[in-house]
């Protein structure tokens, strides 16, 4: 019989085994000492470090709940497994459960589940305080983080200026630039997209000379979408096209920004090259995408379909479509895409009534439905029904818009 292995062997056999990436030998090794030792903490933290590594989150979990003393201090790596798993609200409270929650592993974590859970304020928040109390190599990576949250914030909710940030990294000229078109301010984003791709091409080349430029073309793929969006912005829809059609060709690494591109060009052609677009809707609506788009993509990509149905005249796709939306992605815009079908169709009495009902059922909350009905009502010559329409929307009651709007109808009316 060979010699017995001693624990401080198997110890430095296990810190070869992290340094060399071995980790299932390194598990192997982990489960030897702790047949020996089943509380050494230096072993059971290095299995489930091992288990993370290997992608193995939910037996890492598991792992850490079977022993309560050693797992109380790897709250971190477990809220990671959450996280990785797309567990979003249980790697929060497993994070806001842990007893050190002030090192910035812990806050670079919570910023980051804050943004998956698409809370762009919050998460902005959190990189605002670490850049304030860092100084380390990663804050160049933070300030971009940080910007890409107030690009989403305002994309998303709005209510958030522009901050003076750096224009000195790659990652940094796209986030602002996003920040820009974020406020309609398509000449300066464009502007920064392109000096972007300037420092994105010295960083690769001085990372790697020999880099081909198929590896260069995938780096910036980001950036050349978001500048033919600038394009689609500015009405140069020839140019959008075939800088998104470029960008598909080249088959980038990231499966979302596809799905992006394909789209926006479906919304670009509307009722022409069906054949294109119903490729494009297929590529948009591939599944797995549902953790890498944020909810409003999801959403815009369920509306472009039901839209792509009714310009094709798709009667059963559509409501099949429209149901969908509505079950996902709740809101009055289903509605309407059923009042436009029933016009396509000749109906316009139940188109009508369909509105109708739905902004007496919804009081507060169909402010594009009441939009449309006062738009029909107008067509018809009904002033006063109009009027009615137009004072009942409480979420523009007192933009000026619609005060001017109100008094023409009135003065047309002859009622001053």
């Amino acid at each position: 019989a060979g010699e017995k292995v001693t624990i401080p062997q198997l110890f430095s056999q296990l810190k070869l085994c992290g340094e060399d990436g071995e980790h299932e030998r390194g598990i192997k090794i982990a489960n030897k000492i702790l047949e020996s030792a089943p509380e050494d903490a230096d072993a059971f933290q290095c299995k489930a470090v091992s288990l993370i590594q290997l992608g193995q989150f939910k037996e890492a979990i598991s792992l850490i709940n079977s022993n309560a003393a050693l797992g109380k201090c790897m709250n971190v790596e477990k809220a990671y497994c959450h996280y990785r798993s797309h567990q979003l609200k249980e790697a929060l409270e497993t994070l806001n459960s842990g007893t050190s929650g002030d090192g910035n592993a812990e806050k670079e974590l919570h910023a980051q589940i804050l943004y998956r859970m698409e809370q762009y304020k919050e998460s902005y928040g959190v990189y605002e305080g670490l850049l304030r109390n860092c100084e380390d190599d990663y804050n160049d990576e933070r300030e971009a983080n940080m910007v890409a949250m107030g690009a989403l914030a305002v994309s998303s909710s709005g209510g958030m200026g522009m901050e003076d940030s750096r224009e000195d990294t790659y990652e940094l000229c796209y986030n602002k630039a996003c920040r820009f078109l974020a406020h309609g301010r398509t000449t300066e984003a464009e502007f920064l997209l392109r000096k972007g791709q300037d420092l994105c091409r010295e960083s690769v080349l001085e990372d790697d000379p020999d880099a081909s430029t198929e590896d260069m073309e995938d780096e910036m793929a980001l950036s050349r979408v978001q500048l033919a969006y600038c394009a689609q912005l500015q009405g140069k829809l020839s140019e959008a096209v075939e800088v998104y059609n470029n960008v598909m060709r080249s088959r980038p690494s990231d499966a979302a920004l596809a799905a992006v591109a394909a789209n926006n060009i479906v919304t670009i052609h509307r009722d022409k090259d069906v054949f294109d677009s119903r490729k494009k809707i297929k590529v948009a609506a591939a599944e797995g995408l549902e953790q890498k788009l944020t909810l409003n993509q999801r959403r815009a990509i369920a509306f472009n379909r039901c839209l792509f149905c009714l310009y094709t005249n798709q009667s059963d796709n559509l409501r099949s479509a429209v149901a969908t939306l509505q079950k996902q992605y709740p809101s009055d815009l289903p509605c309407l895409l059923q009042a436009a079908q029933l016009q396509r169709e000749k109906k316009s009495t139940k188109s009508f009534q369909l509105l109708q009902d739905y902004a007496t059922e919804h009081p507060n909350s169909a402010m594009r439905v009441q939009l449309s009905l006062a738009q029909i009502q107008l067509s018809q010559g009904n002033l006063a029904d109009a009027v009615v329409t137009l004072r009942a929307i409480q979420a523009l009651r007192h933009r000026l818009a619609l005060v001017c709007t109100l008094v023409t109808l009135h003065t047309e009316a002859g009622d001053v």
